[in-house]
C-alpha cells in the first residue's frame, strides 16, 4: 500500500472514531490532573506499566461517558479487562513484596543464628 493511501485511509478512520468520540484525549488529560492534582511520579517499569493500564481505564470510562445515553458496550468490557489487568498486577506485586520481606526476615534470623 502506497504512504498517501495510508494516510487516506487513517484519515477516514480519524473522521469516523472522532464522530463517536469527539476529542476524548481532551477529557483524558482533564480526567488525570483531577484524579492526580499534584501529578504522579513515576520511575520503574513496574510504574510506569500500572500507570498506562489506569490511563486505558480512564480512557475507554471517557469514552463509555460520551455515549452515556446510547452506551458503548466496547469501552465498557475494555475497561473492565483493563481493570482486571491492573488488579493482576497490585496482586502480583504484594506477592514479591511479601516474599521479599519473608527472604529478609528468614536471612536475618539465619545470621544471628536461629
Amino acid at each position: 500500500m502506497s504512504v498517501d493511501k495510508i494516510l487516506n485511509e487513517a484519515a477516514k478512520l480519524y473522521v469516523e472514531r472522532n464522530a463517536v468520540y469527539g476529542d476524548n484525549y481532551v477529557r483524558v488529560g482533564k480526567a488525570l490532573k483531577a484524579l492526580f492534582p499534584h501529578g504522579v511520579e513515576l520511575h520503574s517499569v513496574e510504574d510506569h506499566t500500572r500507570f498506562q493500564i489506569f490511563n486505558l481505564i480512564i480512557v475507554k470510562l471517557s469514552r463509555y461517558a460520551v455515549n452515556w445515553y446510547e452506551g458503548h458496550q466496547d469501552s465498557i468490557h475494555d475497561a473492565l479487562v483493563y481493570s482486571a489487568i491492573l488488579e493482576a498486577i497490585d496482586e502480583e506485586k504484594k506477592e514479591a513484596e511479601m516474599n521479599f520481606t519473608k527472604a529478609k526476615t528468614n536471612s536475618v534470623k539465619e545470621f544471628r543464628g536461629g
